[in-house]
Formats: structure tokens, C-alpha cells, sequence
């Protein structure tokens, strides 16, 4: 099989990254590609977007990723209305990676918003250390007053697993 991301360390070289839903859903998110090849949704002259030496697969990451984001929004919003269960129900989403392929979707920008802004939802999610091209998305995450940023380094990621429950089971509670 392909060697690819989402945390695969195989043997060889990498050739790229898939989208994987918590529930198992995979599809494959970018692939190493020479420019001149694209998937078949974008034949036609559609962009090709492109970090690095990858060639990002937008339609293939939306059909896997924005279903998710959609059920999540709209069962929030049940409990937010009452509708739900027990409209003081908080739901945990994880968004594992809100970087530079994912941020190609337009989509995916505006369902990532549309989830920071539910009220009964805590999000743990990964951004990309700061820097001068930063997306603005990026950003506006890194400073809203309600989220916390935890630096995770090859040096500190075992020791914040502890951190990083004991603030979620706090913030899932509350």
C-alpha cells in the first residue's frame, strides 16, 4: 500500500496525507504528484493547489471531512434549541489538522467558523505555529479570548496528554 500521513510511518518515502474521520472514513487528502497529473475532478482547468510537493485533493477531503463537520453543527444546534436530548450537553470535536490543505476548502473555512461559534461545542483542534503567512482563519483562532493554545514539541507531548484531558473534561463539564 501508500505510505501516508495521518501519523503512518512506514518504510520508504512518503507519498501523502489522508483526511480520516474519527468513525474511520478515509480518503486521501494529498499526494506527491509532478504538477502535470490531476485527479479527474480536476481536469477541465480547475486550480491545482499544491503545498510543497504535494498536490491537494479538495473534493476528495470536502466528501470526507464536511459530512462530518455538518452532523456536528446540526446535532449542536438541536441541543442548543432544546430539540436535543439535554440542551446542556456538551459535544468534544477534534479537528486534526486546520492548516494549509485543509484550508484550500472554502467549505471546510466556513464550517470550522460555524463550529467555533456553538455553544455547546469544545473543539480541540491543531493549528500551525504562527508565521508571516499565516491564514487569516489561523489567526482569528490563535486570538479569540475562548480558546487555550498548548505548544506541543517532540520534548513536551507525553507529558501534556494529562493537560490537555484535564482542561477538556473542565470545559466538557462546565
Amino acid at each position: 500500500g501508500q505510505r501516508s500521513g495521518r501519523g503512518s510511518r512506514g518504510r520508504g518515502p512518503r507519498v501523502g496525507f489522508d483526511v480520516v474521520t474519527l468513525d474511520g472514513q478515509r480518503g486521501p487528502l494529498a499526494r506527491v504528484g509532478s504538477g502535470a497529473e490531476r485527479p479527474p475532478h480536476e481536469k477541465g482547468g480547475a486550480a491545482c493547489h499544491r503545498v510543497g510537493k504535494y498536490q491537494v485533493d479538495v473534493n476528495s477531503f470536502e466528501q470526507i471531512a464536511l459530512p462530518t463537520l455538518q452532523i456536528k453543527a446540526k446535532l449542536s444546534s438541536q441541543v442548543q434549541t432544546g430539540s436535543g436530548a439535554n440542551s446542556e450537553t456538551k459535544q468534544l470535536f477534534v479537528v486534526d489538522e486546520i492548516a494549509d490543505m485543509q484550508l484550500f476548502s472554502r467549505d471546510f473555512v466556513e464550517a470550522v467558523k460555524a463550529l467555533f461559534h456553538c455553544p455547546n461545542v469544545v473543539v480541540l483542534a491543531a493549528i500551525p505555529i504562527a508565521s508571516q503567512k499565516s491564514h487569516w482563519l489561523v489567526e482569528e483562532l490563535r486570538h479569540r479570548p475562548d480558546c487555550r493554545l498548548f505548544e506541543v514539541s517532540e520534548k513536551n507531548r507525553d507529558d501534556l496528554v494529562k493537560e490537555v484531558t484535564d482542561f477538556l473534561l473542565i470545559n466538557i463539564s462546565s
